[in-house]
């Protein structure tokens, strides 16, 4: 029988004329698979799946490279409020990364209002 796991996958994002690459996109994506090896098997394949080159509105040659995938955890339970999986991060600077997610929040927040309207 199929589980449910979560899986990290993470994807090193390249623009032509930026010298340094210092842009990443992690995604959090469920995969049914009858262990966590199958899990990690299936999140690696769609990593690369998701591996793309292409022209942005820019006229920049863009490259979605997979860096690797994090971890696999397997959801037991979907009541409501469990947690799914979790990570500490050490700041170097905590006032900026607060002032970060309060930014990213209210974005999300609003995104998420405009799209109800």
């Amino acid at each position: 029988m199929e589980k449910v796991f979560i899986a990290k996958i993470i994807w090193q994002i390249k623009v032509q004329t930026i010298s340094i690459s210092s842009e990443f996109d992690e995604q959090l994506r469920l995969i049914k698979a009858i262990d966590g090896e199958n899990a990690l098997k299936k999140a690696i394949q769609i990593g690369h799946d998701h591996e793309e080159i292409f022209v942005n509105s820019k006229g920049q040659k863009v490259e979605w490279s997979l860096i690797n995938v994090e971890f696999v955890k397997e959801i037991i339970s979907f009541d409501d409020g469990i947690e799914i999986c979790n990570q500490t991060i050490y700041a170097p600077d905590a006032m900026q990364f607060i002032k970060d997610i309060q930014v990213k929040s209210a974005i999300n927040a609003d995104a998420l209002l405009h799209k109800l309207n």
